[in-house]
């Protein structure tokens, strides 16, 4: 990642996921172009809306940007809050949250990117924000 950025491929990363649950896996782009012939045993992807936050790294750049987003005056769920500030979703049952999408609309956007395959994973495999109440109209 840091090769990539130092190249000027890539944005500075202000999100790293090492492990999540993918909601929508196949709308993913590879950010990263590996030389041919060498083994790669991780890509770097855009993620897409994600739940299940098991593990990930937050840079300097994104821990200013959460301080930044108003989030003490709308405490979320993180596997809410995260793919809020780093792109709109289309709704669907237990995937977005236009009502997330809303409170944070005025919130700096952090670039985030995704190792595919998982780094690591939850064994429970729950996620405590799939059924989550809206949050609409409250502060």
């Amino acid at each position: 990642l840091d090769d990539l950025v130092a190249a000027g491929r890539l944005a500075p990363p202000d999100l790293l996921y090492l492990g999540r649950k993918a909601c929508w896996p196949a709308r993913e782009v590879c950010v990263d172009d590996p030389p041919s012939g060498v083994e790669v045993r991780l890509r770097l992807v855009r993620p897409s809306f994600s739940y299940k936050t098991t593990a990930y790294v937050l840079y300097a750049s994104g821990a200013r940007k959460l301080l930044r987003s108003g989030f003490l005056s709308h405490l979320l769920p993180l596997d809410d809050f995260l793919p809020a500030l780093y792109g709109r979703h289309e709704p669907g049952p237990g995937l977005a949250r236009a009502d997330v999408d809303a409170l944070v609309a005025g919130a700096p956007r952090l670039t985030a990117y995704a190792v595919r395959p998982l780094a690591c994973w939850e064994r429970r495999g729950l996620s405590d924000t799939e059924a989550s109440e809206e949050v609409a109209g409250r502060t």
